[in-house]
């Protein structure tokens, strides 16, 4: 049981993992950065101009800093997995340009999103070019069919998340286990590989390339319950888009999921339902899923992910990058406090 004190101390540790990753992956992230330009080039400008642009709206860089850490935990040269971790990079920018478009975001981390800026079709061939550009790179110039394997892979369980996403959109018969099934295809899948191709380049095999797919797995659900919270909230703009822009658009969330199974499960749907009329029953549906405790259930959803994370890193020989690699577990679930 994880006490006030304990969550206390988790959280500050947590909130400093980022620093810390920074420090430890200095020469790692700098060269990602300049892999992450490179593959964003193009012969034609207009092409560099939108990819680039959507670019720059920066992030946490999550999903590098794993493939680093993952290396690293093996005493790998970062600067050598610095191309496969602009990579995984790389799709994930073009899974949010495909995304905006599909939720008709208007901004992306502060500034307008790139649809808004360029229209949907030059955003939606912007990402297409970016995928395409990552596949090329890794077949022409990493080589490693394995890693190849790993990123094509995850890219198509993201677009069969996508597919689910949508196809339960608007409605509210939705469990929580359609719910992990969909954040598992359409976010954790990319988080797993992330760790999956650092291990692979590092040359892990066996039972530790499998604790690396278990950790990122388990980290991603956990990130993305944490995210999806959230959205509930003003914090959410901390994400880089709008709060309760999920609500909003028609999809459901793990805290609604709660509300909805509660005993004010109707009040629930009702506020659920004005919200995708137009209404503005955002603070009424964050008090009733506050009220019920839909939010503590979340947190503690999202930690026992996290703590399956960590336990599939004993596995992992120890050290400062396998020490991050458990913290950042933690960073994932204690956003929330």
């Amino acid at each position: 049981m994880t006490t006030e004190n304990d969550r206390e101390m988790l959280a500050g540790d947590a909130r400093r993992v980022m620093s810390d990753s920074s420090r430890l992956l200095a020469e790692g992230l700098a060269a990602t950065e300049k892999k992450i330009a490179e593959l964003l080039g193009a012969d034609l400008p207009f092409v560099t101009e939108v990819v680039r642009y959507a670019a720059g709206s920066g992030g946490k860089r999550l999903r590098p800093r794993l493939t680093l850490l993952a290396a690293a935990t093996a005493g790998m040269d970062q600067k050598l997995v610095a191309d496969v971790a602009a990579c995984v990079e790389c799709v994930h920018l073009a899974t949010l340009l495909h995304d905006d478009v599909i939720d008709e975001a208007p901004f992306r981390r502060g500034r307008p999103a790139t649809h808004r800026r360029f229209g949907n079709i030059l955003s939606i061939l912007g990402g297409d070019y970016i995928y395409t550009r990552v596949f090329q790179f890794l077949i022409n110039e990493i080589k490693n069919w394995d890693v190849l394997a790993v990123v094509v892979a995850a890219t198509n369980r993201m677009v069969a998340g996508e597919f689910l996403e949508i196809w339960r959109q608007g409605r509210l018969d939705v469990g929580e286990d359609d719910y992990i099934k969909m954040i598992t295809l359409k976010s954790a899948k990319l988080l797993e590989a992330s760790c999956q191709v650092g291990a692979i380049v590092a040359g892990y095999d066996g039972d530790g390339l499998e604790a690396f797919t278990e950790y990122g797995l388990n980290t991603g659900i956990s990130f993305q319950i944490a995210d999806d919270c959230l959205d509930l909230s003003a914090r959410g703009q901390s994400l880089g888009k709008e709060g309760f822009a999920d609500v909003r658009s028609g999809k459901i969330t793990l805290p609604v999921i709660y509300g909805l199974k509660s005993p004010c499960g109707g009040e629930v749907a009702n506020a659920v339902a004005a919200i995708w009329e137009g209404e503005s029953a955002e603070g009424e549906l964050v008090r009733l899923l506050a009220d019920v405790g839909a939010f503590d259930d979340v947190r503690g959803t999202a930690q026992r992910y996290a703590e399956k994370a960590k336990d599939a890193l004993v596995a992992v020989p120890a050290g400062e990058a396998r020490d991050i690699l458990a913290t950042m577990a933690d960073w994932t679930w204690c956003r929330l406090y």
